[in-house]
Parts: structure tokens; sequence; C-alpha cells
């Protein structure tokens, strides 16, 4: 996925994910990214630290991360770093209504795992392609 702006830059999308088998999917299904990974949200919440000025266009984030915070959690720590950053929920976990969690904590969209190569690379087209809204 190329950037509208910069036509020759690749859009990054930071992975959130306990699993390292879900990471290594993802880098994989999303080969047209730039792709970095976090295994926690402490973890990632650590490296926007460490590297505040580093571009993200996108994050996708596991809901269910043990021991640490959760994608909802992990998502209002980035948001005061990175206001109005574009983010999907993503989760394997049984939750009566994922949409609903996903939209009232601020994310662009959601996805239930397991998901299809094809319905993530349009989900992350879909959220890339929305105007960014200012904080």
């Amino acid at each position: 996925m190329v950037d509208d702006f910069n036509p020759g830059a690749k859009r990054i999308v930071f992975i959130i994910d306990d699993e390292a088998l879900m990471r290594d999917l993802y880098k994989d299904l999303l080969a047209d990214c730039e792709v970095r990974t976090a295994s926690s949200g402490n973890e990632a919440i650590e490296w926007l630290e460490k590297y505040p000025e580093a571009k993200i266009d996108l994050v996708v984030s596991d809901y269910d991360m043990p021991p640490g915070p959760n994608g909802v959690q992990t998502l209002k720590r980035i948001r005061v770093m990175r206001p109005g950053i574009k983010a999907v929920l993503v989760s394997a976990t049984i939750i009566d209504d994922l949409q609903r969690l996903a939209q009232e904590n601020g994310f662009d969209s959601w996805l239930v795992k397991p998901f299809s190569s094809v319905a993530l690379e349009e989900l992350v087209h879909r959220v890339l392609s929305k105007p960014t809204v200012p904080a």
C-alpha cells in the first residue's frame, strides 16, 4: 500500500499481538506495507515513547494480551502520544459485541479472528483511505 502523499513510500502498520505466529502472519499478509510489531501493549507504548517521531499510519491491536493492558487500554495510552492515530481492534476472544466495543473506544474498525487475507487487506486499505480526523 502506497502513501498517497508520498507515492514512493509504503504505509506503516504497527501490529500489537502477543502471539508471535500472528505477528508473522500479519507481516506476510501485509507485504505491501511496512510492518512494525510489538508483543504487548506495554512494549508498543515503550517503543512509541522511545521513537516519538516515528511515522505510524495504522495501529492493529489484538484485544486480549495478558498479563498487560488489553487492546482498548493500549490504544488509550497510544492516543495520549498520537491523538487521532488510526486503529483497528482484532479479537479471537468471544466478545458479545466487538463492533460496539471498538466504536465506543475510538477504533476505526474491528476484525474477528480467524480472518482471511482478503478481509485483512480490504480492511487495512479502507481504514487507511479514510481521512484522518484531527484529535
